[in-house]
């Protein structure tokens, strides 16, 4: 192939001469063998697309860091300009950038795409690639073009998650984020065939036959024939070098938030150069039992899932008040003496199973399935879901059944192989597969905890408490049955002695519920355990009719109702969570504070609190965490100190301090909204226990008005 690339316009000739000669008939279609068409000598990659450049820097932010890109994305809409930071360097203004790779990495037409054990989150990137005929070195741009041999169709695969820190913080280059995959196509068209095109050549990206992408390569920033008498200065170049042009804009997955999954087939088309089609494998397990080097947040599997809510939209909740710990509830010291087997190198693990040889499984947060021996040597890695594993069961022939919470209900084999048994349910993708139970039949039961928010905010979903958890039934054709619907974050699932019903944990609802299977009330569901002291999790049978149920954390008390007291108590009206003060979201859970609002009679119409002075007057303010002085008070409330004690001592309620967090600026004031509003700030889930007596100390300056709330004691073990 390079010979006849190199031969130059008098052998093209010589070939067309004898094509001619042959006829069309006669020499029938040529396809192209497999395989590479040349071995590429060396691999350089530019970047000469500025919309490319940007639209992947706001993609890469969105993912690494979501409220920072919020920000931007709101700078941009109000400005209609390009966020400064998102635009290249100067540098890239100024002469063509480019990085080099791995020739050895380079596959086929038709080759697997591999999936790293380091990456979490692989894409596509459709590029034009230049073959080079000639030896080039210190040349201008013209002599540099006539060395050019060839076109060809490249995919830059690309592990997303690791890029951004590569770029920005080991700026040395991109090795692991680029140098595992670069496919290339099987046809190399004649560089007399492209020149005339190449500022007018389209692209499509096709994933498992959809159309996901489209690009035009035009508006490049640097002419070809510069970028490559600037990368030949100093150094030179060779017959058989290959120089990826970039991605065209639009062509990445990136761009589109659009992510890859094992299995899929990526087929890249430029037209008049070709296509390449690969298949996308499974990811590689992460085999060492040590720390994990990767992202902790992974897209593997992600596609059509379901964004997240902007916001959350909770409903009433009155739950019963938690029963006192006495009797059987009563704190004791049985676990004191347990016998721990220590996890190298990873956090968790959500659920242990137990195989016929009495080897025992654990799933950690990264994605990894331990194995110890029956006797706590070990452990090994057996599975790396590269996503987060959570309950486990064996199934009758002995394979490992996997409930994970990105990538759905899973079945790994004895050599670790990873098989998607079920992640979506009448097209729409499985929010949160949590916990299973295998009956005798091969009948996997599982919960899917919520459809509404994704696991990295589950506690979001308690917040709300907006039942969308299910209970399903996959059966051994494959079918998938929907038992249950409706449920308060649906969790642990565990089958009776006879296998005549199914307990679940309702987490969201301190309950348990039974589902009868067989029998006149066959699907009908009823509670058996209810009022729990703490947030049901796992459930696992003893094999007598008794169970094993675990209370990961005992209740708290702004979950149940965020103002001991109640709200409004004048107006009769029950306490339920608001979406913050004038419609604004508040805050994350686990750094932010959250406001108690009320409705009356089924209205949605919270009453908020009333400030300090006029009720139209704008509130202009910016909190800090941990401030709680007069000052802020005043600046929050607009109001002066007398004005504050003249509230409290006629009883009307009083905004407290705020130390868990910051509360979003508001755009307009507050109004009153009837005869006595309410309106209370709280402090992080995270296990401060409240109490609403009167308090004093230095920052309050005032004497405290019966609604207000301050932290009594941490919970232990929430340090």
């Amino acid at each position: 192939m390079l010979l006849f690339l190199g031969g130059g316009p008098a052998l093209r000739a010589e070939a067309d001469r004898v094509l001619d000669a042959v006829g069309d008939e006669d020499f029938g279609m040529v396809q192209p063998s497999p395989g590479l068409p040349f071995a590429p000598v060396s691999f350089r990659d530019c970047a000469l697309w500025e919309r490319h450049m940007i639209d992947a820097a706001r993609g890469v932010l969105r993912l690494t860091a979501p409220r920072l890109s919020r920000l931007v994305a709101g700078y941009e809409r109000i400005t209609g300009r390009v966020f400064p930071r998102l635009r290249p360097g100067a540098l890239w203004y100024e002469q063509p950038v480019y990085y080099r790779g791995d020739p050895l990495t380079v596959v086929a037409d038709g080759e697997l795409l591999r999936w790293p054990a380091y990456a979490q989150a692989l894409d596509y990137e459709l590029e034009i690639a230049v073959v080079l005929a000639q030896p080039l070195g210190d040349v201008g741009p013209e002599q540099a073009l006539a060395a050019v041999g060839g076109f060809v169709v490249l995919n830059d695969v690309s592990a997303r998650d690791l890029q951004y820190r590569e770029m920005t913080e080991g700026r040395l280059g991109v090795p692991r984020t680029k140098d595992f995959a670069t496919a290339l196509g099987a046809t190399v068209v004649t560089a007399d065939e492209v020149l005339p095109e190449l500022h007018r050549l389209t692209g499509l990206v096709r994933v498992n036959g959809e159309v996901w992408s489209r690009g035009t390569s035009a508006d490049m920033r640097h002419d070809l024939g510069e970028v490559l008498a600037f990368i030949s200065r100093g150094q030179g170049l060779h017959p058989g070098d290959l120089i990826g042009l970039g991605t065209l804009p639009g062509c990445s997955g990136v761009e589109l938030d659009r992510w890859l999954s094992p299995g899929d087939v990526v087929e890249c088309e430029i037209t008049q150069l070709g296509t390449v089609r690969n298949p996308v494998g499974q990811p590689e397990p992460w085999r060492q039992c040590g720390p994990v080097h990767r992202a902790d947040w992974t897209v593997v599997c992600r596609r059509e899932m379901d964004r997240a809510p902007a916001r959350l939209e909770p409903l009433p909740w009155t739950p019963s008040p938690a029963p006192p710990l006495t009797g059987a509830l009563a704190p004791n010291t049985a676990l004191d003496e347990v016998h721990r087997w220590e996890i190298p190198g990873g956090l968790g693990p959500e659920d242990v199973a137990v195989d016929d040889a009495g080897r025992v499984y654990a799933g950690l947060r990264d994605g990894r399935v331990l194995r110890w021996s029956g006797d706590g040597t070990g452990p090994e890695v057996v599975v790396d879901t590269h996503a987060g594993p959570a309950g486990l069961e064996f199934d009758p022939q002995g394979r490992l059944v996997i409930c994970d919470m990105l990538r759905g209900l899973l079945r790994a084999d004895a050599a670790g192989e990873v098989q998607v048994l079920a992640d979506s349910y009448h097209g729409r993708r499985l929010g949160m597969v949590n916990n299973a139970a295998i009956g005798a039949d091969g009948t996997i039961y599982f919960s899917d905890s919520s459809t509404r928010w994704p696991a990295a905010d589950y506690r979001r979903d308690l917040l709300e408490h907006r039942p969308t958890g299910r209970l399903f039934a996959r059966r051994p054709d494959g079918r998938l049955d929907l038992l249950l619907d409706d449920l308060a974050f649906a969790n642990g699932v565990s089958l009776g002695p006879d296998e005549d019903y199914l307990l679940i944990a309702e987490t969201g609802r301190y309950r348990v519920l039974r589902y009868e299977l067989t029998g006149p009330a066959a699907g009908t569901a009823r509670v058996v355990t209810d009022n729990l002291p703490g947030f049901p999790d796992n459930l696992s049978a003893r094999g007598d009719g008794t169970y094993w149920l675990g209370l990961p954390s005992p209740r708290l008390p702004m979950l149940d109702c965020p103002c001991s007291t109640g709200c409004c108590p004048t107006r009769g009206c029950e306490p339920r969570w608001g979406a913050g003060p004038s419609g604004y979201s508040p805050p994350r859970p686990d750094t932010g504070c959250w406001s108690c609002s009320t409705a009356r009679g089924g209205c949605s119409t919270p009453c908020t609190a009333r400030r300090g002075g006029s009720s139209r007057r704008r509130a202009r303010w910016k909190p800090t965490a941990g401030s709680t002085s007069a000052a802020w008070r005043r600046r929050l409330w607009g109001g002066s100190e007398r004005r504050g004690r003249r509230d409290a001592e006629a009883g009307r309620p009083t905004v407290s301090g705020c130390r868990g967090g910051s509360l979003d600026e508001p755009r307009r004031g507050w109004a009153r909204a009837g005869a006595l509003p309410c309106f209370a700030t709280c402090y992080p889930y995270s296990g401060w226990r409240f109490t609403s007596q009167p308090l004093t100390g230095r920052d309050d300056q005032r004497t405290p008005g019966p609604w207000d709330l301050r932290p009594l004691s941490r919970v232990p073990g929430t340090e």
